[in-house]
């Protein structure tokens, strides 16, 4: 067992709110670069300086679609006291990661299984949401959940990396987000807002409609999978490559998505090149729907997380393991969320999440 994932919790506007965050998680932003700053050289040929300077490149992006965020991040920079290019890289760290477009075994990637149900599939008629993220074994020192109450704009409680803005989440709103990572032909190089940014687009809305806006008309870098969910009774899924986005809906209340695209049109608009780095994504989102299927109207927070706990196929299970034999690209479940969007609640496990507690973390 563990410590839980430790809680940061801060308010105000932007500059102000950045500098408690780089302040507070200073120690974890440090972990973070020390396990990108290599990465970035090792996976994708970016030496420092050129990662710098497409950390600018992408800074100028976000500058156009969101000002605040570029303001939050110089803060955050600040308060860890840490280059700017160094926040604005992790938060572009997937972008950045696969720039040379690498596609298969010789590239590690994110493995995720994400799930939603809907009010009509719970047992007290509130909206569930949960995720298992897969990474990088050491991740697991760097995550933290962090609690923002902004000056504009609804309350976020989010799962990330220290020194990136979102990753999983929801807000005062009744809003959540989880997603998985994809991978298509279309991700080389490509410029764009990256997903970290995109995601704590979706949770500072207070209406999924301008959330779903905000995922289709951005400018994307690379294909990921966001689930979006409101209460009352909607979820859904868009599978976005950086030049389409696919819905999916839930089935009797219960959406599930792991790492390949499922959207029919997808498969035969793109190439599933993240696929061929994770095939048991074909059973893990099966094996959650299974899981929770028959409990359909009387779903728990507890059904979500022994759903997540599941181990066929183990170590390529939906609580991933480090295999015996560790390899160049080894992944495991680095943290498990679960989430009470109707409540305002979320619990997160560090992983692997069969050895490990749920702590609790609200939005207030």
């Amino acid at each position: 067992m563990v410590k839980p994932v430790p809680l940061v919790r801060v308010e105000g506007p932007s500059r102000e709110r950045g500098r408690a965050y780089g302040r507070l998680a200073g120690d974890r932003i440090q972990k973070s670069l020390d396990i990108y700053m290599p990465a970035f050289a090792e996976r994708a040929g970016l030496e420092w300086p050129q990662v710098k300077g497409l950390a600018r490149q992408f800074a100028a992006k976000m500058a156009d679609f969101d000002p605040d965020i570029v303001v939050e991040m110089e803060a955050i920079a600040q308060g860890a006291e840490q280059e700017f290019e160094a926040i604005v890289a992790l938060n572009s760290r997937t972008e950045l990661l696969f720039w040379a477009g690498k596609r298969s075994s010789e590239s590690n990637a994110d493995g995720c299984t994400s799930v939603a149900c809907l009010e009509e599939a719970t047992r007290d008629g509130h909206l569930l949401m949960g995720q298992n993220w897969d990474w990088l074994p050491p991740c697991r020192d760097s995550v933290i959940v962090l609690a923002m109450k902004p000056d504009i704009g609804p309350a976020i409680l989010t799962l990330v990396e220290a020194g990136i803005v979102c990753r999983i989440g929801l807000n005062g709103a009744g809003l959540g987000v989880v997603g998985n990572f994809l991978q298509s032909d279309q991700d080389i190089g490509r410029e764009g807002i990256p997903i970290a940014i995109i995601r704590r687009r979706i949770l500072t809305r207070e209406r999924l409609s301008l959330a779903l806006g905000d995922v289709l008309r951005t400018p994307r870098a690379f294909s990921s999978n966001h689930v979006l969910a409101q209460t009352p009774g909607e979820a859904i899924d868009l599978e976005t490559s950086p030049d389409d986005a696919f819905p999916l809906f839930p089935e009797q209340g219960i959406l599930v998505h792991s790492n390949h695209f499922r959207s029919l049109v997808a498969q035969a608009k793109l190439k599933d090149t993240g696929v061929i780095q994770f095939p048991d994504s074909l059973y893990r989102d099966h094996r959650v729907r299974s899981a929770l299927a028959p409990k359909r109207g009387s779903i728990t927070v507890t059904d979500l997380q022994e759903a997540l706990r599941d181990h066929y196929g183990v170590p390529e299970s939906v609580c991933r393991h480090v295999p015996e034999k560790v390899e160049k690209g080894t992944i495991c479940t680095v943290a498990s969320v679960v989430m009470d969007v109707t409540a305002g609640k979320l619990w997160a496990a560090p992983g692997p999440v069969c050895e490990n507690d749920y702590s609790q973390y609200t939005l207030e």
